[in-house]
C-alpha cells in the first residue's frame, strides 16, 4: 500500500474526526478493521419533551446523521434504533429507541454515538483513520525499527505522527508523501524516509512539505 492520509490526508486539507474518530476498545495496534467502535458525536443535554438529545458531531461527514437507522451508546452493548434525526444549528437533534421522556434523555448526557467500522463513510484510496493509524509500527526504509505512532497531531498544513522510540522519546513524522513514503495495514506498519534533522528534532514537524 503506497503512503496515504489520515483523513484530512497527507499534504492535504480534508476530514478529521471522522478520522479521528475516537478509538473505542479493540486492538490498539493500526489496522483497517482492528477497533470495536468510533465515535461520531456526543449528547450535550436533553431537548424538549419527548426524549430528544442534542448531539454534537464529531465527524467531517455531518449529513451521515440522516442516513442513520441505529447507533450505538457508549457503555452499551446493543444498538439503539434511531427513530427521528433533524438539524439543530450546528447539532443534531436525535430521538433513540427507549428514551422515552427528557429526563431519560437527560441521563445520557456525556454518551458517544459510536459505529462499528463496517459502517464507516468509505475514504478514498491512500486516506485513513485515525484509528487505523494509532499502534502502526514505523519503520525507516532501510527496515529499522523506529518505534510505534502513538498519537496524530492535526496541523494546519498536515497531521503530525508522534513516533514512541523504543528506548525512549519520540520521533516527529511529518504525514506527507515525502515522508511517508508507505502504509501497510494488513501488516500493521509504516514506511517513514528519514529527513536530515529528524530524529535529531533539528526540524520542525512540517520539514519536508506536502
Amino acid at each position: 500500500m503506497g503512503g496515504g492520509q489520515t483523513g484530512r490526508s497527507l499534504g492535504a486539507g480534508g476530514e478529521h474526526r471522522d478520522r479521528s474518530q475516537r478509538w473505542c476498545g479493540g486492538s490498539r495496534h493500526g489496522g483497517r478493521d482492528r477497533a470495536v467502535r468510533v465515535v461520531i458525536g456526543e449528547i450535550c443535554q436533553a431537548h424538549g419533551e419527548d426524549g430528544e438529545v442534542r448531539v454534537l458531531p464529531v465527524t467531517d461527514f455531518p449529513d451521515r446523521f440522516f442516513e442513520l437507522t441505529s447507533v450505538y451508546l457508549s457503555g452499551e452493548a446493543a444498538a439503539r434504533a434511531v427513530q427521528r434525526v433533524r438539524r439543530h444549528g450546528k447539532f443534531f437533534l436525535l430521538k433513540l429507541a427507549g428514551i422515552k421522556d427528557e429526563a431519560e434523555a437527560a441521563g445520557l448526557r456525556g454518551r458517544r454515538l459510536e459505529l462499528p467500522p463496517d459502517r464507516l463513510v468509505p475514504l478514498p484510496a491512500g486516506h485513513y483513520y485515525l484509528w487505523q493509524i494509532v499502534g502502526l509500527r514505523a519503520l525507516s526504509t532501510g527496515g529499522r525499527e523506529l518505534g510505534v505512532v502513538k498519537e496524530v497531531l492535526s496541523r494546519p498544513a498536515h497531521d503530525v505522527y508522534v513516533v514512541e522510540k523504543p528506548g525512549g522519546g519520540e520521533l516527529l513524522v511529518p504525514a506527507t508523501r515525502q515522508v511517508v513514503v508507505a502504509i501497510d495495514l494488513d501488516q500493521g506498519q509504516m514506511t517513514v524516509k528519514l529527513l536530515p534533522g529528524m530524529e535529531d528534532g533539528a526540524d520542525e514537524p512540517g520539514a519536508g512539505g506536502g
